[in-house]
């Protein structure tokens, strides 16, 4: 900022005076009265111009000041009570899912009343997000919640949980919160734009100004818009980066809570140590939420796991795993247990029906690598059913590698009557098995530049045979952040080990 210290500025204090006159001895008399009117006519032409100039600057000073005031009362600064609103039943709805899903798993009085306390925060949260501009999805989708929490609350009236009411119930309030969190994350992106473009406009007033300002520094008017503007724009600038900070403080928070969703429907390590004796889980998205998601669930007699690698990462990639999630719930309940290849057939059917791709146009052509095993009661014997996916498994160091089919489930083009076949895998002592999607060995690094690649991957399981499956998970990692190096990740990394025999065998 220039002042009126710097040398290329004139002191604006100063005052035109009268070229000093040399009088001649012979006619000087004479030609003295001409001469001074001539400089008067001159020096009026100079305060004539030097006003012009001074109002032509002012005019321009007060435009665009007044353009910069306009595109500040334009900023969409929404405020946050709505948004902390809709987190609160989010969060206390996500809360209900659990108790539900623990209440159907155990129907025990102490589940019953804690399921009850989690549905009455649940009904609060939701009667105390009064929303003030409400579009009609939305509106839709609080609908459904009011009514499944009133379902809910019949079914928790008698203290007695039907399972398979339970899960529906369980399953829609998934679907609805999957619903409501895109519906919020989508509208804090489009905030997002808008303040985007409010901020191209600032910038190019900000360039109008700073030619205005280059004028200015000609008098005591100039450099004074000058101050003014510069204070006003540090002003706006400020208000601008705050607005941007807190659509992006909306959007994170949106997404924090979008990963406790996705993270609630995930098994926890009780439940894998409940099934194996020896086992790990790794499972590490590239952003806040991945398209990567694993199961285990009881099925008739026996347990099911499963690994899948969704249509891509973040945000897209998590929803994705929710749709995938909930195929899994309808087509296990319309199989019969054991079942593998039939159970991911349905899987496919249903995630192209969902998503509108069982016709040849559309939009979205979104779909999944899995790979799912069955263990029957025994544990002499495991189903195996891969759709891009393999079953890696280790003997006494020794590794194999039990293909899957070749293609996915999901994507638009597989027919929907596509089969997949199942293998039955003989179960041996010590026998130990890995799932594995590929962020794993497509991801670049070392001196080369190269993917960590299937071959090392293998030569690392060999490598790690030797020790228990629940010291190995630290010892992958170590292995592909040391290769990763600088690069960045480049996509969700899972991997599960497992011994297949009972617990105590």
């Amino acid at each position: 900022m220039a002042t009126g210290s710097d040398p290329g500025f004139r002191d604006p204090g100063f005052r035109f005076a009268a070229p000093p006159v040399r009088r001649r001895a012979d006619a000087g008399g004479a030609a003295e009265p001409g001469r001074r009117a001539l400089a008067a006519r001159l020096y009026l032409l100079v305060y004539a111009g030097l006003a012009v100039f001074l109002a032509s600057a002012s005019f321009g000073g007060w435009y665009v000041i007044s353009s910069l005031a306009g595109v500040e009362a334009e900023l969409p600064l929404t405020p946050l009570t709505e948004h902390r609103a809709m987190s609160e039943v989010i969060q206390n709805l996500t809360v209900l899912a659990q108790r539900l899903d623990a209440a159907r798993v155990d129907a025990a009085p102490l589940r019953v009343m804690q399921g009850l306390v989690a549905l009455d925060t649940a009904f609060a949260a939701v009667e105390a997000a009064q929303l003030d501009q409400v579009d009609t999805r939305t509106a839709a989708i609080m609908a459904e919640i009011a009514w499944l929490l009133e379902r809910i609350e019949h079914l928790f009236d008698d203290f007695v949980v039907e399972p398979e009411v339970a899960r529906a119930l369980g399953t829609r309030l998934n679907d609805a919160l999957a619903a409501l969190t895109e519906v919020y994350l989508l509208a804090n992106t489009e905030a997002l734009q808008r303040l985007a473009q409010k901020s191209e406009q600032i910038r190019g007033l900000r360039f109008g100004m700073t030619l205005l300002l280059a004028t200015l520094a000609l008098g005591l008017i100039a450099i004074a818009l000058l101050v003014s503007l510069q204070q006003r724009t540090e002003r706006l600038r400020a208000v601008a980066s705050q607005a941007l900070a807190d659509a992006h403080g909306i959007i994170q928070s949106s997404i924090n809570y979008a990963a406790t969703i996705q993270c609630s429907i995930l098994p926890s390590e009780e439940d894998f140590a409940w099934v194996f004796e020896d086992h790990f889980v790794l499972w590490q998205p590239r952003d806040r939420v991945g398209g990567d998601i694993y199961w285990l669930r009881h099925w008739g007699d026996g347990v099911l796991i499963g690994l899948a690698d969704c249509t891509g990462h973040g945000v897209h990639g998590a929803f994705m795993s929710l749709i995938a999630t909930g195929a899994l719930d309808r087509a296990q309940a319309d199989t019969t247990p054991g079942a593998v290849g039939a159970l991911v057939a349905r899987m496919h059917r249903l995630i192209q029906l969902t998503l509108g791709q069982h016709r040849t146009y559309g939009a979205s052509d979104g779909g999944l690598d899995l790979g799912l095993c069955y263990l029957d009661d025994r544990r002499t014997h495991m189903t195996f059913c891969g759709a891009r996916f393999d079953l890696l498994r280790v003997d006494n160091g020794a590794i194999s590698v039990i293909k899957g089919a070749r293609n996915s489930i999901g994507y638009r083009g597989i027919p929907q009557d596509q089969s997949y076949r199942q293998t039955q895998v003989a179960i041996g002592p010590g026998s130990r098995f890995y799932l594995a999607t590929d962020g794993l060995t497509d991801q670049i690094g070392g001196p080369r530049r190269r993917m960590f690649g299937r071959k090392r991957f293998l030569a690392l399981l060999a490598d790690l045979s030797h020790l228990p499956l629940n010291t190995q998970r630290p010892q992958i990692e170590t292995t592909l952040a040391q290769y990763q190096g600088d690069e960045l990740r480049r996509d969700d990394v899972s991997v599960i080990g497992f011994v297949a025999t009972q617990p105590g065998a």
